[in-house]
């Protein structure tokens, strides 16, 4: 009977999903409209069967509408229609259920392994209706001003819904089959319909002054009411199976009454967090004495989010199937609503925003990062040190296990020569038939009960009379006990796996609270909670978290699969982490965001710029390094005056000079081509003057042959701009390029006579960035004579008929000709400035042309 129940309820589950998922092929908006609410309303009544099925006992259910229709038998029919229709659908299908069960069996409730099927498809169905809901739809003029797009508003309704299914079921006589109920529960149902009754109060607002503030106040109600609701809903339990009576006999009672617990405790800080924060919009003040007394309630929503996300609900269970998803997006939706309400009150009030360096500290401490990066500057030694501590904690702990058994030690030298034992076993898997021996005894000592049952026996160690009391050794004991210590740490270590693998998803699952931050923040309803030095706080901490996960990966990867921990998940995370940082992070689009009026803009982005270039000298991976350089440009590209970001990006100056110039360092070239790319004219004005001396002070050829391909891509992009029609920092990039010329061609010279730079890998790079130099000073006319005749004494016959490549002997000769019309050019416009005449036109010249055209008037 079970089994044909359950393949009904997958039926009836999968139909709902397929009609959920079918959209209206007609064309009028009417018959769309009517198929929307087709669908939803054949979706609520297989939710509110499901609810009624899985967790309420429908034995005494009957609805008191038709209780007291019952006793008029003068009613019509079609009141008695429409008083049915006034049932809730929750009510409907309990009756139903009620009556089957009554024909069909004598048990009143639905068995418990269905029960646990429908109470795992109920959330799952749940999750899919609340993904497909669209946004509201205006109906009449009294939502002339509703919040129309609002995804939240419709995910909201439907909770709503189900909210007041399980009342209106529980007051026509339902019994739930939760574990616990009381005072606590009474008040977190009031503190639901508080908030649903205050969602839909909020809704409707007016124009005028008060507009954004009631914006603020509806997005922060309803993404605190959608929140509330579904964690009530996670209140509801299937129940215990038939053959458990009592609660000792059920493992996982106390587990429920602990989620209970801790979703009415949940619900409690979430009411008083979203008031504390409709209080401060409503205060008209500067709100700093209040702030001080109140304390930051974005921090307590930063908390309470993450708490969540930490806890059972944000993981799922096999009884609650997808709820850990709708869990999540209601976590997002009410972290968006408290960005809003905070970004409102900094507007409003002129103050700091709320959501300042304490609330980016613990998101980050929830995603693993560290959230002070002055606490992480030997992160590296920090790290191995704790390491190392653990070990040592854990063999510590080991020894006093062993010294606990027996404080005399003896048992702790037989447990040593039995792991010795056991590793020359190991080692001499040749001999076959004693190896199959001791695996069998190895197997028979396993069972942890026997072991401590032989190691309390009194003939392990009885003093002999006759030996004159000395102890007699039981011959099993020193194996037995060495495995029970094998036992023993192979559960610790389980332990400790099964720990960092929940710290782990608990991590991955809060990033999600930083992504909303910069994904859509800068263009959204709280851009103006957000400051720049804030999100560039995240930089370092992010970089240093990424860079632990790969080290720990190439470590598992050493030391093979069997041995390595928490792979996927330690992937899983770095990946997020990553993508985060470059495509989300990196990419943000700052016109909307301010800095703080406290901040020293290039001194904070200097130190900060200073602290990413000692992550990138620490790495030798390409990801970690990209990530590094990144971060570096998104530093710079936060400053808006051009003359501050040059400044601040002065660092790059002694970066090249480490780059081309020590032997030990980790820094690579990629590190300034990526600011080649992505910020051309910043890397000209910055990068230019220090590689120009790199080409001539690098360490080795091949570090000046890289010189020289990145002064090609600098030279070779400012050859297309014109100086007339350029400003800001374009224009402080092609100065910056047209004082390093000179020290570029004498780096170009100085090459061309060095025997290890005239191979034809290291010569071509020199005559494509001799090219573009060349081109570049013809473009923006360079008349520097010394400039000129470095480069008309560049020995490039000598070059062409030393080497058998065509290709260089091409561009040789091309360089030649280009060299020669640039010099022409430069001497011509200079001997154009010497005979153009210097004074102004005389007043005596003007006037004769003045009267030889009245003159000609007259003719």
């Amino acid at each position: 009977r079970s089994y044909e129940a359950l393949g009904y309820v997958d039926l009836l589950f999968n139909v709902a999903k397929q009609i959920l998922r079918m959209s209206s092929s007609s064309d009028k908006e009417t018959d769309a409209d009517a198929f929307e609410e087709f669908k939803s309303s054949l979706t609520q009544r297989v939710l509110c069967f499901f609810l009624a099925s899985a967790f309420f006992d429908c034995s005494a259910v009957e609805s008191k509408d038709e209780a007291s229709g019952a006793n008029k038998k003068k009613k019509g029919k079609k009141k008695a229609n429409a008083n049915k229709d006034a049932i809730h659908p929750a009510t409907l299908a309990g009756i139903r259920i009620k009556e089957i069960l009554a024909s069909c069996s004598s048990s009143p409730a639905v068995p418990y392994p269905v029960r646990l099927t429908l109470s795992s498809r109920y959330f799952s169905l749940l999750a899919d209706c609340t993904a497909m809901a669209g946004p509201l739809k205006d109906k009449g003029a009294n939502l002339k001003h509703a919040s129309k797009g609002s995804k939240d508003a419709k995910i909201l309704d439907i909770l709503v819904q189900q909210c007041q299914g399980w009342i209106n079921i529980e007051e026509n006589g339902a019994i739930c089959h939760q574990t616990s109920s009381g005072e606590e529960e009474v008040s977190s149902r009031e503190l639901v319909i508080e908030f649903q009754s205050l969602a839909r109060q909020t809704r409707k607002y007016g124009e005028g002054e008060g507009e954004l503030k009631a914006k603020a106040n509806e997005k922060c109600v309803s993404g605190a009411a959608l929140l509330v609701s579904i964690l009530y809903l996670h209140r509801l339990h299937c129940g215990k199976p038939e053959n458990v009576f009592d609660d000792d006999d059920d493992p996982d009672a106390d587990d429920d009454d602990d989620n209970d617990a801790e979703v009415d405790e949940l619900i409690s800080d979430l009411s008083e967090v979203t008031k504390s924060l409709l209080e401060q919009n409503e205060s008209e003040g500067d709100g700093k004495d209040e702030e001080e007394e109140v304390g930051n309630p974005l921090l307590g929503l930063a908390e309470l989010c993450i708490t969540i996300l930490s806890s059972p609900f944000g993981s799922g269970t096999q009884s609650r199937g997808a709820s850990s998803k709708i869990v999540r997006d209601a976590v997002k939706y009410a972290w968006i609503g408290g960005l809003t309400a905070a970004a409102h009150h900094s507007s409003m009030t002129g103050n700091s925003s709320l959501l300042d360096n304490d609330v980016m500290n613990l998101i980050l401490g929830g995603m693993g990062a560290a959230g002070d990066e002055e606490e992480g500057e030997n992160y590296e030694e920090m790290e191995e040190e704790q390491s190392d501590d653990d070990m040592q904690s854990e063999k510590d702990n080991d020894d006093e296990d062993d010294s606990s058994e027996d404080n005399e030690g003896v048992f702790n030298a037989a447990a040593a020569e039995a792991l010795d034992a056991e590793d020359k076993d190991v080692d001499m898997e040749d001999n076959d038939k004693q190896s199959i021996e001791e695996d069998k005894e190895k197997d028979l000592e396993l069972d942890p009960n026997a072991l401590q049952s032989l190691l309390l026996e009194d003939s392990d160690a009885d003093l002999s009379e006759d030996d004159e009391g000395e102890l007699e050794h039981h011959a099993g004991a020193d194996a037995a006990l060495a495995q029970l210590i094998k036992l023993k740490k192979d559960a610790r270590k389980a332990g400790l796996q099964a720990k960092e693998r929940l710290e782990l998803t608990n991590q991955l699952r809060c990033v999600v609270l930083l992504e909303t931050l910069v994904v859509s923040g800068p263009t959204s309803s709280y851009s103006k909670a957000l400051r720049i030095e804030v999100i560039l706080k995240t930089l370092v901490p992010l970089l240093k978290a990424r860079k632990s996960l790969e080290k720990s990966l190439s470590t598992a990867q050493d030391i093979g699969k069997k041995a390595a921990v928490c792979v996927s998940e330690k992937r899983a995370l770095l990946e997020r982490m990553t993508s985060l940082l470059k495509t989300k992070i990196c990419k943000m689009r700052l016109n909307s965001v301010q800095w703080s009026e406290t901040i020293n803009v290039v001194e904070y982005a200097s130190e900060l710029a200073s602290k990413i270039l000692n992550e990138a000298r620490k790495t030798d991976d390409s990801n970690q390094s990209s990530c590094c350089s990144a971060a570096l440009i998104m530093t710079f590209r936060s400053i808006s005056k051009p003359e501050d970001r040059v400044a601040a990006a002065s660092v790059y100056s002694e970066a090249v000079k480490e780059w081309s110039t020590k032997r030990t360092t980790r820094l690579g070239s990629s590190l300034f081509e990526d600011l080649v790319h992505q910020a051309q004219s910043l890397a000209q004005a910055t990068l230019a003057a220090p590689i120009a001396m790199a080409t001539v002070d690098a360490r080795s050829p091949f570090l000046k042959s890289e010189a020289f391909r990145l002064l090609g891509g600098l030279y070779g992009i400012a050859a297309k701009d014109s100086y007339e029609q350029v400003d800001g920092i374009e224009k402080l990039g092609l100065d910056s390029l047209l004082k390093a010329a000179p020290a570029v061609a004498k780096g170009v010279a100085k090459s061309m006579e060095t025997d290890d730079m005239k191979k034809t890998k290291r010569i071509r790079e020199i005559l494509k960035s001799a090219e573009k130099l060349v081109a570049f000073a013809t473009k923006h006319s360079i008349s520097d004579e010394m400039f000129w005749e470095t480069v008309q004494s560049l020995p490039l016959d000598a070059i062409a008929n030393g080497t058998e490549s065509h290709g260089v002997k091409n561009a040789c000769d091309k360089l030649s000709v280009e060299i020669k019309a640039g010099f022409e050019a430069a001497d011509a416009r200079k001997q154009m400035e010497i005979d153009e005449p210097k004074g102004p036109v005389t007043p005596k010249s003007s006037g004769k042309k003045k009267k030889k055209k009245k003159k000609g008037k007259k003719r």
